[in-house]
């Protein structure tokens, strides 16, 4: 039996992408290795290929023609400085063909097995997965204002997650340097991102509207320090459960021997674990409980 490892209590912070990324790559012993070329300018060509790929598409990720850095993009139509770069074949297209030279096209660059835009991807399907044991009470003030003769508003486009639950509204007087919220009733949603605000006419024109809503956890930084390793987990099991590491069959050795070395299913078992971890952990966590609020402005 393994044991889970215990989840800690602390302060609530988040981390940066770049640092759960690092996490995530110890995690599945793929850790970026040099992959510098050279390549030499004919003048008239646009087109120049690689060959130490894949290529990792993270910040050290530069190509210099000369002295002149070219700017990476992901659309194959490059003009001036760019250059589009196919990060899995090494396939290079310059907007400007490069000068005659030898060895003057440099591409500096590190070979992983996953990319770090791979990456990221992963650990936020990790960040979505904590939804509803995890999530963010928002506090929105600035979205809405009061026009005359309107009793009906348009929510934030945050409110197209599904996810999204309005949790109270208020309404601020003008002048604001004066006034303060007070939360509001009488309120309710209808049709998609649809508030009702029938009380709405009661105040001036210009009065400010504070949505309070909980929201699924949007960022790799707003998952608590707590839960920093659940993101991680998912994200290792999600990709060692659905891509098999690939077996090459050596002359020299035999069935045996290399079956053994590298047996089938065990990237898969390996994903399984980490996702089990990932639910375990999950589960361990006890719900935020947050303190109670009065249902309205004259109520307090």
């Amino acid at each position: 039996m393994v044991a889970t490892p215990a989840l800690t209590t602390g302060q609530e912070a988040g981390e940066s992408d770049q640092k759960a990324i690092w996490k995530l790559r110890q995690l599945l012993g793929d850790i970026p290795k040099p992959g510098d070329e050279q390549a030499s300018g004919l003048g008239n060509a646009l087109r120049y290929n690689f060959n130490v790929v894949p290529i990792n598409d993270d910040e050290y990720a530069q190509i210099f023609v000369g002295a002149t850095q070219q700017t990476i993009i992901q659309t194959p139509t490059p003009t001036g400085t760019q250059v589009y770069v196919d990060f899995d074949t090494g396939r290079t297209i310059f907007g400007t063909p490069p000068p005659t030279g030898t060895n003057n096209i440099i591409f500096y660059k590190n070979s992983s097995r996953w990319r770090d835009s791979t990456l990221l991807e992963a650990l936020m399907d990790g960040v979505r997965n904590l939804w509803p044991k995890i999530t963010r009470q928002v506090t929105d003030d600035t979205s809405i204002v009061i026009s005359q003769n309107v009793w009906q508003y348009q929510l934030p486009v945050n409110f197209l997650d599904g996810n999204c639950r309005l949790i109270d509204v208020g309404i601020r007087e003008i002048p604001a340097s004066t006034e303060r919220f007070h939360l509001l009733s009488g309120w309710w949603l209808s049709g998609e991102g649809q508030l009702q605000l029938p009380p709405s006419q009661a105040f001036s024109p210009g009065a400010s509207v504070m949505l309070i809503y909980e929201a699924p956890l949007g960022s790799l930084s707003q998952v608590p320090a707590k839960a920093s390793a659940l993101p991680v987990w998912y994200a290792a099991g999600m990709l060692l459960g659905f891509k098999e590491t690939k077996r090459v069959a050596a002359d020299t050795m035999n069935v045996t021997a290399e079956a053994s070395s590298n047996p089938v299913g065990a990237q898969q078992n390996a994903g399984a674990f980490f996702m089990r971890q990932f639910q375990i952990g999950l589960s361990q966590l006890s719900p935020v409980r947050r303190a109670p609020q009065p249902i309205s402005a004259y109520e307090f």
